[in-house]
């Protein structure tokens, strides 16, 4: 989306934000969850991700915009989907990448962190 958005320049300054972001979210979010649990018990948590999930849904909802000028009518259907991600994962890059940069998004989690060491 942000490629739709923005020329070069412009999208990988945003790309970078947002990489940004996405690294420094998973330190943030156990100190967090962690102040919540201590002052206001295990349930906050729960409650806070429920009322922040609710506020994106309403936030993109009312914000955000579609980022292509033209819709594909195609691109929803069951068939077109399956063969997106057949030629997706059938891709040398894909499956040329090592295991630990497939799944790197996880590795970077603190609760699968925690699980693998304990």
């Amino acid at each position: 989306m942000i490629r739709d958005l923005f020329e070069r320049e412009m999208s990988a300054r945003k790309l970078s934000r947002m990489g940004t972001i996405m690294g420094i979210a998973p330190a943030i979010a156990p100190v967090l969850g962690g102040y919540l649990t201590v002052h206001y018990g295990w349930y906050a948590v729960f409650l806070f991700l429920f009322g922040y999930g609710i506020l994106a849904m309403v936030l993109t909802t009312v914000f955000l915009q579609e980022s292509l000028d033209q819709k594909d009518k195609h691109a929803t259907r069951p068939l077109q989907v399956l063969s997106n991600y057949r030629e997706l994962l059938s891709s040398l890059l894909i499956c040329s990448m090592p295991v630990p940069e497939r799944f790197a998004s996880q590795v970077s989690s603190p609760i699968f962190r925690h699980l693998h060491m304990c």
